[in-house]
């Protein structure tokens, strides 16, 4: 068995678990079905949680190699300017990938439709790959544990996986979760 440090980031059971979970919430359910479609809901949030708060996630950093300046502005892909503090976007597409500056170090973010910034997670390479097809982010491995610390103070919370099952995680649900699976 290989050391953490060396095993890949791979969350089968998290990917599973989440595409079953938002395939079940977002399917259509008569009056008959509610009560049944409600206890299935919390089995599989049950599952979902733990899957969480067991996982390792990658996320995507761009480092600025220049150290002139760490105030200096920073030019994200779109060509939009951006001080070099986390401040909200002046300009923001949904669903855009779109990188904020906190010294030199650069993390990816989306925008949902109600122009709320989640800070990018990926489950796997192979969803970071399907974000950054162009390899420009470096992949960094988190813990649960440290996501709260990893969040920076825009953002409503992850996004994980947002090229495909694009589960939100809010920054206040990420306590609760450890604590539903710790006691």
């Amino acid at each position: 068995e290989l050391p953490e440090k060396q095993r890949p980031v791979i969350n089968p059971e998290l990917m599973l678990t989440s595409l079953y979970f938002l395939q079940e919430m977002r399917r259509p359910v008569s009056e008959e079905e509610k009560e049944k479609e409600k206890a299935d809901l919390r089995a599989m949030d049950e599952e979902l949680v733990a899957n969480l708060v067991r996982g390792r996630f990658l996320s995507g950093i761009i480092v600025d190699e220049s150290e002139k300046d760490a105030d200096s502005k920073a030019e994200n892909p779109d060509g939009n300017t951006e001080d070099g503090n986390i401040e909200e976007a002046k300009e923001s597409e949904t669903e855009e990938e779109q990188p904020k500056k906190k010294n030199n170090i650069r993390v990816p973010y989306v925008n949902n439709q109600n122009g709320e910034m989640y800070q990018a997670i990926f489950t796997d390479g192979y969803e970071l790959q399907r974000f950054d097809p162009k390899k420009r982010l470096r992949p960094v491995v988190v813990k649960f544990d440290d996501l709260e610390k990893f969040l920076v103070k825009d953002a409503k919370g992850f996004l994980l996986n947002p090229t495909s099952t694009a589960l939100p995680l809010r920054r206040e649900q990420l306590p609760a979760f450890k604590k539903r699976i710790d006691g």
